[in-house]
């Protein structure tokens, strides 16, 4: 029912932390579909001796060189088949039965297409919660105490419409994925390319989802931390604009130029 998509490039740390995680929160549920990007070797050994001691199906594929974030997952998809699919962003903590979680809200209702859980941080946008910044994975033993904690401050339940989810963890009804053409080709490596993709998706007439009562911990800003500050700001200047090009019309625009400015000043790049 579901495949789970995981880029990563030289974060073999984080990303053994998640694969921990999921171990014990999705206990052999779903085939893990892992991208490494071009990684150095330190990094493609810490992966190979993880995924040894790891008790599920998991599908390796590799990149002789760094692609970014975009072409890692349209790799991924040429072995994806399930009618779901999971993006996961390496450095993230998902709790336990988020993966149900999720699928229940994507099959509440035929027209919701994409969902996403609440977030520590705020470069989630539409799904930052600010009373889950206090949250840090490394205060708690384990991802149940996390959602133990989580469980006793989060600020809503239920499900609610939001004009944008993020790539850090997206469940996506895959045939949908296909019939926009997954991520615009003009994006380069990285940023915008998920915000593209919900307008499209909504363009067909679909929903996207927030659901209230599921948590996924996130690190922030480690996709990109091999890049020099300069070439990341590059890369955004350049992206947004391209999104600004064929976006900017949405009446949500100033909203989410909002919260881009706030999640920037409370987490610069």
């Amino acid at each position: 029912m579901l495949d789970i998509v995981i880029p990563s490039y030289n974060n073999s740390i984080v990303l053994s932390r998640c694969l921990a995680a999921l171990a014990m929160t999705v206990p052999g549920r779903h085939r893990l579909v892992i991208v490494d990007d071009g990684s150095a070797s330190p990094h493609k050994e810490q992966l190979a001796r993880t995924l040894a001691q790891f008790d599920r199906e998991v599908l390796l594929l590799e990149h002789p060189h760094n692609r970014g974030f975009k072409e890692a997952v349209l790799t991924a998809m040429q072995h994806c088949h399930d009618r779901y699919v999971l993006l996961l962003n390496d450095d993230t903590v998902p709790t336990r039965d988020f993966d149900l979680k999720l699928l229940h809200a994507i099959e509440s209702d035929d027209r919701v297409k994409g969902v996403g859980p609440v977030s520590n941080h705020p470069t989630d946008l539409f799904q930052y919660r600010s009373p889950l910044r206090q949250i840090r994975f490394d205060d708690f033993d384990g991802p149940d105490a996390m959602l133990q904690h989580f469980e006793r401050v989060r600020p809503a339940g239920g499900l609610t419409e939001v004009p944008f989810l993020t790539g850090m963890c997206l469940l996506l009804d895959r045939a949908v994925f296909e019939q926009v053409g997954y991520f615009d080709g003009e994006y380069e490596h990285g940023y915008f390319e998920d915000l593209e993709l919900c307008c499209r998706i909504r363009e067909l007439g679909y929903r996207l989802l927030v659901h209230e009562e599921c948590f996924v911990y996130h690190v922030g800003h480690e996709t990109y931390k091999h890049k020099a500050k300069d070439e990341k700001h590059r890369i955004i200047l350049r992206n947004f604009a391209i999104y600004e090009r064929n976006w900017a019309h949405l009446p949500e625009h100033q909203e989410l130029l909002d919260k881009m400015a706030y999640a920037g000043k409370e987490h610069p790049i």
